[in-house]
């Protein structure tokens, strides 16, 4: 190995120790998070609580994964350094998008969910149903993921915990906008009193509203997500067609330093694209 094949190995080395410092970063902080929300609760919460994994579970260190092991087989190929450098970079990437789609996809499913929910528990309670009853009503008629939160909040209510407290626990169990607009509504309103069917068709209206401009928004952004990979699509089928046509002279051009360098650096811009193109096609509202 040449001298700048070992300094380039050694930054890629330096920047995979880089993003795992700061995900093991991330993990303590939100493990202490945790441990002082515990310390600073209310004296009325059970100490030997059933801990419930906040929704939705990510899973960072897939593109680590994906990333090293992309790394280790294109190595163990021959493949040279700068190509195997890039096409980890590239695997990371792209694992880290479908975790995401994924993710998302997930939260949308819950979202609906709560929807459905919030509109069962409304026409319970103008039926004359007490608020606890209705919350069982929609704990067993709801699917999961959201069966499993809701169970858990229903049966602390019933233990004699504090209502307001697991309610507002909801939220932080799952931390998504509109499960925060429906704690702090529900733990507002249960102290409160009042009638609590008039606020949840608000509650539910905006629900459903976001939910519906979000999948427009995502239809919208489509076309800009196909159009880059139609674009990786005819480079890499182009590529494949130079190499089926002068297979020497295309190998003995990768495979040197300056074409590995080139093909590399096509590689990185290509990745820097679908991450820009991800990031403009990100929805916060």
């Amino acid at each position: 190995m040449q001298w700048y094949e070992i300094s380039l190995l050694f930054v890629f080395l330096g920047l995979t120790c880089i993003a795992s410092y700061a995900w093991r970063d991330i993990r303590i902080r939100r493990r202490y998070v945790r441990r002082l929300d515990g310390f600073f609760s209310s004296i009325r919460k059970p100490l030997h609580q059933r801990r419930i994994r906040t929704f939705p579970t990510r899973y960072r260190f897939i593109p680590l994964v994906m990333g090293g092991a992309a790394m280790v087989l294109l190595m163990g190929g021959e493949v040279p350094l700068p190509f195997a450098c890039a096409a980890a970079l590239l695997t990371g990437v792209v694992s880290y998008l479908i975790e995401t789609h994924f993710i998302q996809r997930q939260s949308n499913e819950i979202e609906l969910q709560l929807a459905d929910s919030i509109d069962l528990i409304l026409s319970l309670l103008q039926s004359g149903m007490t608020l606890p009853k209705a919350l069982e009503m929609a704990m067993h008629e709801t699917g999961h993921p959201f069966k499993h939160y809701l169970a858990d909040m229903v049966g602390r209510i019933r233990l004699g915990d504090d209502p307001s407290t697991v309610i507002q626990q909801l939220a932080k169990q799952i931390p998504l906008e509109t499960f925060q607009l429906f704690s702090s509504i529900l733990s507002v309103q249960w102290w409160s009193g009042g009638s609590l069917a008039t606020t949840l068709v608000n509650v539910s209206a905006v629900v459903r509203s976001r939910i519906e401009l979000d999948q427009r928004i995502r239809t919208q952004s489509v076309e800009s997500q196909l159009s880059v990979l139609s674009i990786l699509l005819i480079t890499y089928g182009l590529s494949f067609m130079m190499w089926h046509v002068n297979p020497t002279s295309m190998e003995t051009f990768l495979f040197s330093t300056i074409g590995s360098y080139l093909g590399a650096g096509a590689i990185i811009a290509q990745t820097i694209g679908i991450i820009w193109i991800s990031k403009l096609s990100e929805i916060k509202f």
